[in-house]
Order: structure tokens, then sequence, then C-alpha cells
């Protein structure tokens, strides 16, 4: 089971499937079914040749970095070029975290364009100057759009061979398992198609320079962590109300930025996520497998702020010292006050 686990780690709602399979007291010959049926397809996949899609392009996708190697990871890297992130401790304890140090080649990648696109697009990004203008945020978004694509590709293709393997189990049809499982991919796929339809509509703005992602940038204390959150908060795919938020680290300089469509929705969305203390708590407690830190910052972090960041989003309730010392210790104390530019 932990071996599974720790495959299907980019595979969060496979793993969500193996956990509620491991607890919902399935006969033994159907619980070993679905195990063996995940680790059947775990190589297919990581084997598949993805396409990039972009404008209907057909060619190879390689891998991409959604924060760029070269412009942020990198610059706070140490001299092995390793990084940390936090994942599920699968081998101690599946229901906690640890810090695990990577190389800055196998951070945020995905495999989403073809490496004449993947140029082409986002050229200024890995050659970054420093000025975090509306073609930068828009063309970051862009490729965060194409990476949440690929995932939620990934995740539907999966769980569409694992639920027809399941139906060669007698019976399994008309169990609570199979029918909660296949109630939970058809979001999945809507969620897909509004991605796809918030990717051409950025790309769009970039085409025609009348950009679709407006935003708010904030100066806060340097900090060398980075990150990259999107959350659609789409009503349907007629109101569509996605946000984008990067920690991105510039020489001296750190900067939280929050993007989202030029509309009414979007609008009232954020001013209403920027007066809550929901930011700190979605940004760095309940996105913590989105974070990336030097090897100095962690270094730097108090055994109190460690604590807080291992512990199961799902079981530890949040309380407001951990708001506190979070605030503090990722330096967004103060991010309120330091608005730069509202466009």
């Amino acid at each position: 089971m932990i071996d599974l686990l720790n495959k299907f780690e980019e595979f969060p709602f496979i793993q969500a499937v193996l956990i509620d399979d491991y607890f919902s007291n399935l006969p033994e010959e159907k619980n070993n079914i679905v195990r063996m049926t995940l680790q059947k397809f775990i190589e297919k996949e990581k084997k598949q040749l993805y396409r990039c899609e972009h404008n209907g392009c057909n060619k190879a996708a390689i891998n991409s970095h959604e924060i760029s190697e070269t412009a942020f990871l990198k610059k706070i890297a140490n001299n092995n070029q390793k990084l940390f992130v936090i994942e599920n401790d699968f081998k101690n304890n599946s229901f906690s975290y640890h810090f695990k140090d990577k190389n800055t080649k196998s951070i945020s990648i995905f495999p989403g364009f073809c490496k004449e696109h993947d140029k082409n697009l986002f050229e200024e990004l890995d050659s970054f100057s420093g000025v975090f203008d509306s073609t930068f945020i828009n063309k970051q978004a862009l490729r965060t759009t194409k990476k949440a694509i690929f995932e939620h590709y990934k995740t539907i293709s999966v769980a569409e061979k694992l639920k027809k393997e399941l139906e060669n189990i007698p019976f399994i049809e008309s169990t609570e398992y199979y029918i909660d499982f296949v109630e939970k991919i058809q979001p999945q796929k809507e969620r897909l198609n509004r991605l796809k339809i918030i990717y051409q509509e950025i790309f769009d703005g970039l085409e025609t320079n009348g950009h679709q992602i407006v935003y708010k940038i904030f100066n806060i204390r340097p900090t060398q962590y980075l990150f990259s959150i999107f959350m659609d908060l789409s009503q349907n795919n007629n109101i569509l109300a996605p946000i984008f938020i990067y920690k991105l680290k510039h020489e001296n300089k750190s900067k939280l930025i929050i993007g989202y469509f030029n509309n009414h929705d979007s609008t009232t969305l954020i001013n209403e996520f920027l007066d809550s203390d929901f930011l700190i708590h979605k940004l760095i407690y309940e996105e913590k497998k989105k974070l990336v830190f030097s090897t100095q910052f962690l270094n730097n972090l108090t055994e109190n702020t460690k604590d807080i960041l291992l512990k199961n989003e799902e079981l530890h309730e949040f309380s407001i010292v951990d708001y506190l010392i979070l605030k503090e210790e990722f330096g967004l104390a103060e991010f309120n006050k330091s608005l730069e530019r509202n466009i």
C-alpha cells in the first residue's frame, strides 16, 4: 500500500482512491484487484507520449518548468542545485509530511509543450529581466493553466482505465465504492473542459495584446522560497474566475503576485480573498506541497513552524497561533500594506 501511494505521488485523486479503498472494508479480493490494477497502470502512464496540443500541435511534449528553472529555481538553490519541497511521508506516516530535497531539474516540471512552442511562448519567462509586467504575468498564468490541464488529463486517464478494470469484478457496479468512484470522475472532466477554455482565453489575450489577466503585486520581506498556486473558483463555463498566486524572488526582492480575470465576479472574489485570513491558510498551510524552499530558508525556520507545516491539514485544526507563526515566518505579515500596483 505504501509503495503504491509513493508511486502515485503526482496523482492526488488516485491517492485518495487508494486510501478510501484501504479503509472502506471491501472484500480482500476486491482490494487486491484495485491495487494490482493501479500498479499495472503507473508505469504505462509514466511512459505515455504526451503531445503539445497548443493550437492543435501534435508534436511530442518536452518537460517544461512551471516556475522557470533558470530565472527563479536556480537562483535560490544550493551549490548542488538542490531545493526542498514538502511531500507526504508515506514511509513513516501517510497522514503527515516530510521535507524532501530535489534537484531543480525535477521541480515543477510537466510535459506541456513541444520544444518549439515552449521556447517561443515562454522565452521571456526564462530570460526574466526583473520586470513583473502584464505580459510576464499572463504568460506565467498560461503556463500554470497548461500544467493544470496536464494534471487533470492524466488523472482522468488513469481513473477511466481503473473504472474499466473494476467493471470486470462481479457485482462491483452495485457497490457504494464503485458508484462513489464513478461520481468523482465527472467533476474532473468538467473542470478539464473549463481549464481548456481558460487557457484559450489567456492565449487569445496575449495574441491581441488585450491581456486577460489583471493583477496585484505586493512587496514582501525578502525570503528564499517560491510557490505557484492555481485556484479555479469559476461557477460554470460562462462565469470564469481563475486565480493565480505566485511568490517569486528576483535579486534581493520578493513579490507576492495575485492574478485574476478582469470581470466582476473575479474582482469580487479576489477582494474578499484579500480581506480575509484565508490567504495565509490557503497559501502556506493547505497548499504546502506547492512550496519550494532554499536550504537556508528551511534551516532558518523555527521548530514550531516546521511542526505546523508537517501536520495533516485535514486532521489538525489550524489555530490563530499557527496563522500568526506562518504569517511572520514567510514574510507575509505586512503584505496588505505594501501594495505596489493595482491594475
